[in-house]
């Protein structure tokens, strides 16, 4: 009987030992951090913190001003804009940024400056200049650009920018703050040309 006894103890490891190893191979999911920064003036989930979550897990969000009038939130995951709800596909390490949207410059940073690139009737590229917002609220201000030019700015609550100037003849830009772009025109030109920018700092 000692022979056999110590065969089905072979045979019980031969089959065990397989089964052991492909338990323990069993792919796990890969998790990943997802910091979530909310500036103050914005409510929503998820709330400010760092969660960890599984790979391709979708996270429903959703970001709204504590205060609707005229202003909005601007989100950015990683950097790059999104839209202020929707769900994010974890397949990252990804910090996500909502604040309301805040055209004026950092005043303390030197750097921190809108570039502006107007075009001509043809879809030529004009000099560009560098220009900032001031002023006490999101909504409107003065602005001062690097060719000496001034004036002020509105924001409307459909997200319209009017840029008038005070002493660049009647110039004015027209554009949304979403994108930072559309139109302008001036005494002299009576047409509307395209204007596009970027924030440098």
């Amino acid at each position: 009987m000692q022979p056999n006894r110590w065969l089905k103890m072979i045979i019980g490891a031969v089959v065990f030992v397989p089964l052991l190893l492909t338990v323990s191979c069993i792919p796990t999911s890969p998790e990943y951090i997802v910091t979530f920064i909310i500036s103050d003036g914005i409510t929503g989930t998820p709330a400010s913190g760092t969660y960890t979550y599984n790979e391709f897990e979708s996270i429903p969000y959703s970001y709204t001003p504590t205060n609707p009038a005229y202003t909005w939130p601007e989100i950015f995951v990683n950097g790059s804009r999104a839209s202020a709800k929707g769900n994010l596909k974890v397949y990252n390490n990804f910090t996500v940024e909502v604040r309301q949207i805040d055209i004026r410059n950092d005043l303390g940073n030197p750097n921190d400056v809108w570039e502006i690139t107007p075009f001509n009737k043809y879809g030529g590229e004009e000099k560009s200049f560098e220009l900032r917002f001031a002023g006490s609220s999101i909504l409107s201000g003065s602005f001062s650009d690097n060719r000496g030019y001034f004036g002020t700015w509105t924001i409307s609550e459909s997200k319209g920018l009017t840029m008038t100037f005070t002493n660049w003849e009647d110039a004015r830009f027209i554009g949304d703050i979403s994108t930072m772009s559309g139109y302008w025109f001036i005494s002299s030109y009576p047409d509307a040309y395209s204007w596009t920018s970027k924030r440098k700092n």
